[in-house]
């Protein structure tokens, strides 16, 4: 067991016109959780200090840890406008925090509860369902929510996504796609004595809509779970949505995007709680005790089979690190002549 004095070295980046940086790293020895502690600075803000959970279920990403109540264990995740996106970290904090060197600054714990570090934050919440980061897109009116405690089954959901492809297909105009980064993810959960190991590669999506330009990021993905030397279960050249945004989006000082899409089940998760899924318990979708994986929920639906499509004939084996030539493309597309004010 290590442990870290308050003297450790910070880890400080600018990422748009905030400075955050990296003090501690908090890592549960049992259930596997991370939880980091991030100061924020900026002109418009003197500092103050962060904290974001890693999500085992979202594949590793990093979201806004705050409670619903200080008392609860709970994690508060919006006012139900969009699951995912509404605590997600903005793409650039999630990749500092991944490619940073943090040995200094963690701490090895092992404890009950592993939110205890999370408090509730009225100014936390009003950010998380501030309206003004919300960008609406019709098409995806009534599609099923992502991480309803009771959900409809995955064989209707996939039914709506099928009719939600048909939308997409005669809406929206895929630009060019760009790779953004390496991914990688394991979690390993002696509690339950699984491992899962998440390997892929971030690719953002350029697309137009009406005459304006949104991005899209994907992770493309082969997933593996092992519970023990013989029980291994494989889920290889998978894709799912991790963010939708108009192209304007930027990060806040609370580390996350500025603007996002609602998008209901088309930007959902790789796992969720088994008890939300009944039909799956037990079968070969359950991954440890708790969780279920419904990627392919995602993964099946037409649109996304065919960017996974494009992805696989445009990147058939691509390597190395974050891809600088994406900067130049967004700073393209800002500078369009016809790209409309979002």
């Amino acid at each position: 067991m290590s442990s870290v004095e308050s003297s450790s070295t910070p880890i400080k980046k600018k990422i748009g016109k905030y400075f955050f940086t990296l003090t501690n790293l908090f890592r549960d020895l049992l259930h596997g959780r991370s939880i980091i502690t991030v100061l924020v600075e900026g002109d418009d803000v003197e500092h103050h200090m962060l904290r974001f959970y890693k999500s085992h279920s979202e594949g590793g990403f990093w979201r806004l840890c705050t409670k619903t109540y200080d008392d609860g264990s709970h994690l508060y995740k919006g006012n139900g406008t969009d699951y995912v996106q509404q605590t997600l970290a903005h793409i650039d904090l999630q990749l500092f925090i991944n490619n940073s060197d943090l040995s200094s600054i963690t701490r090895d714990i092992t404890i009950t509860d592993d939110k205890m570090f999370c408090k509730s934050s009225e100014f936390y919440k009003e950010h998380i369902d501030d309206v003004s980061r919300i960008y609406k897109i019709d098409l995806f009116d009534g599609i099923t929510k992502c991480g309803n405690e009771s959900q409809k089954p995955k064989a209707v959901i996939k039914e709506e996504l099928v009719e939600l492809s048909t939308k997409l297909f005669e809406n929206f105009t895929i630009d060019t796609i760009v790779f953004y980064s390496d991914y990688s993810h394991i979690y390993d959960n002696k509690h339950s004595g699984s491992i899962l190991t998440l390997i892929g590669k971030i690719y953002n999506v350029i697309i137009i809509y009406k005459e304006k330009y949104f991005e899209l990021l994907v992770l493309k993905y082969n997933f593996e779970v092992k519970s023990g030397e013989a029980h291994k279960k494989e889920r290889l050249n998978k894709i799912i949505p991790i963010l939708f945004t108009p192209m304007t989006n930027k990060i806040t000082k609370f580390g996350l995007n500025s603007k996002y899409i609602p998008s209901g089940f088309f930007v959902c998760k790789i796992m969720d709680y088994v008890i939300n899924y009944p039909e799956l318990q037990w079968t070969e979708q359950q991954v440890g005790l708790n969780y279920a994986y419904i990627g392919d929920i995602l993964d099946e639906m037409p649109f996304m089979q065919m960017i996974l499509k494009l992805i696989n004939e445009k990147f058939p084996a691509l390597t190395g690190g974050y891809h600088k030539k994406y900067l130049k493309y967004k700073t393209k597309y800002l500078k369009l002549k016809n790209l409309k004010k979002l």
